[in-house]
């Protein structure tokens, strides 16, 4: 257990960064030394809120090297009287799930760019149109949700009464996404430009694990068909620094707390599930690394069907899949962890109800998620 100064870091905070840094707590070299920390491992705080360590910025050195650092908007999440971290090896699970703002009489879209900055918890892609919720990382999918449903909140004093949010993969002709961000084990992303192969088979995995299940209950088309225009490709995936990305699921899965909580505890089990093979295969030897690439990590269909399936196989037909592929996520080890919640999220893609698309109706009735006690500010502003 570590117990940290914590302070706000003015560059963290500048519009022009606080998108970069919303994941990240910075520390001095003399301060990682202290508590034996290295660039690249996690933190998890109250709530649940995972941050990855990263060196302090020279302009915070000046003010006090024993401090740690973060943005503003962390800082009001995590701060208390006596701030305490312990220190987390498993894989952290985040996203930044999009969606659309839609006059409710006129059904047309709005540009999201009229509520939100870029920059914002709750801001917009990169062209403006779409608004984007970005709740803290954290090593339990539970909180994540909790904190989205936050910040959906949050929209009732945003939107006018004449726009609503919208979850939904497509929308006359454009496409909306709900991105996963699985921090990944140190040892592998410290290694990432050599590790294509690896992120190529982990993604073989999420496609079918993960994605598949997806498309049996996200009535959407143009998304699933959009692999030209690369966005909602079955393949589509980045690495950062720290974290891998998958980017192929669509925004439907916002339409409702237990759609969204199913859809990051699958993703983060079949994440858990390959690097505890690939890392107990090489055991964890920096030398030994690139022998990831070589790994095959389930007996899965080869991509050439993979790609058939998910582009051309009607959504009837993706049915006869979902028995065996929750029949193979039960022999994952850690399935345990995760089996109330996957079990639910397999019955609800069965079920041939579907949700409105109206994301604070579904969100903001669901007494699961909501609690008395706020679990994080209600503020969704940039932070200043």
């Amino acid at each position: 257990m570590l117990t940290l100064n914590l302070r706000i870091s003015r560059p963290m905070s500048s519009p022009e960064l606080v998108y970069r840094e919303r994941m990240n707590i910075r520390m001095s070299q003399s301060l990682r030394k202290k508590h034996g920390i290295r660039i690249g491992d996690r933190l998890s705080f109250r709530k649940g809120v995972v941050l990855t360590v990263m060196p302090a910025f020279s302009a915070d050195l000046i003010i006090d090297e024993s401090a740690t650092w973060v943005s503003r908007s962390i800082y009001l999440s995590i701060n208390d009287l006596k701030v305490t971290a312990i220190r987390y090896t498993g894989i952290s699970i985040g996203c930044d799930p999009e969606f659309w703002v839609v006059n409710r009489k006129t059904g047309k879209m709005v540009p999201a760019h009229m509520y939100f900055d870029f920059h914002e918890r709750c801001g917009t892609d990169a062209d403006g149109w779409l608004g984007e919720l970005r709740p803290w990382a954290s090593y339990n999918a539970r909180e994540v949700t909790v904190n989205l449903c936050y910040l959906i909140a949050g929209l009732r004093s945003v939107l006018r009464p004449e726009h609503k949010a919208v979850a939904s993969s497509s929308m006359k002709g454009r496409t909306a996404g709900f991105h996963i961000h699985l921090g990944l084990p140190r040892e592998i992303m410290k290694w990432r430009s050599s590790l294509q192969p690896f992120f190529e088979r982990l993604t073989d995995s999420l496609i079918w694990y993960v994605l598949i299940p997806c498309l049996m209950k996200d009535p959407d088309e143009v998304r699933r068909r959009a692999v030209r225009n690369k966005y909602g490709d079955p393949r589509d995936y980045r690495t950062y620094e720290f974290t891998f990305e998958y980017r192929a699921p669509g925004a439907f899965w916002l339409r409702h707390p237990h759609y969204c909580r199913g859809l990051l505890e699958l993703s983060q089990l079949v994440a858990e599930d390959v690097c505890k093979k690939g890392l107990d295969a090489v055991g964890r030897d920096p030398k030994r690394i690139r022998e990831l690439n070589d790994i095959r990590f389930h007996l899965i269909p080869e991509r050439r069907e993979l790609s058939e399936i998910t582009q051309n196989i009607s959504r009837a037909d993706l049915h006869r899949y979902t028995g065996p592929i929750h029949k193979e996520l039960k022999r994952m080890a850690p399935y345990k962890d995760h089996a109330e919640t996957i079990d639910d999220f397999f019955k609800a893609i069965q079920s041939r109800s579907i949700e409105s698309e109206d994301i604070m109706e579904n969100w903001l009735r669901s007494e699961n998620v909501i609690r008395k006690k706020k679990a994080f500010p209600l503020s969704i502003g940039v932070d200043r």
